[in-house]
């Protein structure tokens, strides 16, 4: 099953919006920015104390991520639980 929920999420990363109808669905643009701030700020909320690695990490990812990538469909909530199986 796993390597089958693979095969597919990899299948949806080759996907072209444009070309499967989706030019027009959701916020193409800055994903990345997007994730890593609010994974950011859940994290400096939910922190039990200060940690020098995580906030070494916090200021290395946003500068490490601006490279321009083409819009890619992606499921925001892929897991095993959340798949109709036959």
């Amino acid at each position: 099953m796993f390597d089958s929920m693979n095969a597919v999420i990899a299948a949806l990363a080759l996907c072209r919006p444009t070309a499967a109808g989706l030019a027009d669905f959701g916020r193409p643009g800055n994903y990345m920015a997007r994730q890593i701030g609010r994974w950011s700020k859940h994290y400096q909320a939910s922190e039990p104390s200060r940690s020098r690695q995580w906030t070494l990490l916090i200021e290395w990812l946003p500068p490490a991520c601006r490279r321009k990538r083409a819009p890619r469909i992606v499921h925001g909530d892929y897991r095993m639980d959340n798949l109709s199986l036959p």
